[in-house]
């Protein structure tokens, strides 16, 4: 067994930055709402798959005039960009009625069937639009459609775009998930599919739940040297960041609040002792408070668990809480925390020692 130094963070949440609800509104006939990255699925082996549906997140929606809308995919415009766009060519479509209930605000919507269903490689650059229909926008309708994280267009060329009165990037990743004609699940990159809108967990000394965790088991060897979260609170609402192996302290870094470079939310990274973590064992990076003042840890939701496989990060890094020490609670495997940590090493799998690199679904780790 060889170690690889390296660094990288696990899961991703650097590139998230202050993770907050984002919102892209269409309200004028001809503005449209759009999704630009490449298709992902988890299964390499598969090298094609046939879209036939598509699920993403409302926002608020005010329909009261009749206003319905059309969802279409589209190739990229090779000849107007940047940014990157549709090219206004609806390849396949599906509509979605002023009557459909799931058309509202808030709503984690699943399309109807496409027109035909789209055959996409892996990988391949691909655009979705959402539209007002032939109809054009009745009255004073508006659309919304939601989008987690908020982050500059340097940290990634994919992302949603908005047309009003020309096309804007807007500062997000992706919130769209496709649905293959096998059953099978993919994101268009890059990707963070919220089935509701994005909240935090207050927490302090007197709360209950008290301590708040990403639970994560990794499938491979390593060795990490920092403790990572993104979370808010006032200049006195002092905390602990704590890796446990179960309830047990491996490591513990006291932050004290007049240290942080804000106070409204943004990716902390504090150093610690390097420690190596075994295979298949359970670990808990927690934001313990130590004053009675409230420490508010960022989370997001995703529909499915299989939605949450597919994220940046191992297939097991999931949401726990627990109170005045006790046991930890079930995870709840469709929520994770801002929580993470700062990989130092790796196993090269080298020796005979049983390592090797995690099979990340989205193809290794992202810094």
């Amino acid at each position: 067994m060889t170690f690889v130094p390296l660094i990288m963070y696990f899961p991703e949440i650097i590139s998230l930055s202050n993770f907050s609800q984002g919102n892209g509104t269409i309200d004028l006939t001809g503005e449209k709402y759009g999704w630009t990255g490449t298709v992902w699925w988890k299964d390499r082996s598969v090298t094609s798959r046939d879209i036939r549906r598509a699920r993403f997140l409302f926002g608020t929606v005010t329909k009261a005039s009749g206003s319905a809308l059309t969802f279409s995919l589209q190739n990229f415009d090779l000849a107007n960009g940047p940014p990157g766009r549709p090219d206004g060519t609806q390849d396949q479509t599906v509509a979605i009625a002023n009557a459909d209930a799931g058309f509202a605000s808030n709503t984690y919507y699943t399309t109807g069937n496409l027109s035909a269903d789209r055959t996409v490689a892996f990988g391949e650059q691909l655009c979705a639009v959402l539209e007002y229909d032939g109809a054009g926008r009745l009255g004073a309708d508006t659309v919304g459609v939601i989008h987690g994280g908020t982050f500059s267009t340097q940290n990634n060329q994919d992302g949603p775009v908005l047309l009003t009165a020309s096309w804007a990037t807007l500062q997000a990743p992706n919130g769209i998930v496709f649905e293959f004609a096998d059953g099978e699940i993919g994101l268009l990159s890059q990707a963070c599919p919220l089935s509701n809108s994005t909240t935090s967990l207050n927490v302090n000394t007197g709360s209950t739940p008290d301590e708040v965790a990403l639970a994560f088991t990794p499938t491979f060897k390593c060795k990490i040297d920092g403790l990572c979260a993104v979370l808010a609170g006032s200049t006195t609402a002092n905390f602990d960041l704590v890796l446990y192996e179960g309830t047990t302290v491996l490591r513990t870094v006291t932050v004290d609040a007049q240290t942080l470079r804000s106070t409204t939310g943004a990716p902390l990274i504090m150093g610690i002792a390097e420690v190596e973590l075994t295979p298949s064992t359970t670990y808990y990076i927690a934001v313990k408070p130590s004053t009675a003042n409230n420490v508010s840890v960022r989370y997001f939701d995703t529909n499915t668990n299989a939605i949450m496989q597919l994220m940046p990060g191992d297939s097991q890094c999931y949401y726990a809480t627990r109170t005045d020490g006790g046991a930890w609670s079930a995870v709840t495997d469709t929520r994770r925390p801002l929580i993470g940590v700062r990989l130092s090493a790796i196993d090269d799998g080298s020796g005979g020692g049983g390592g090797g690199l995690a099979a990340n679904p989205l193809g290794g780790f992202i810094v």
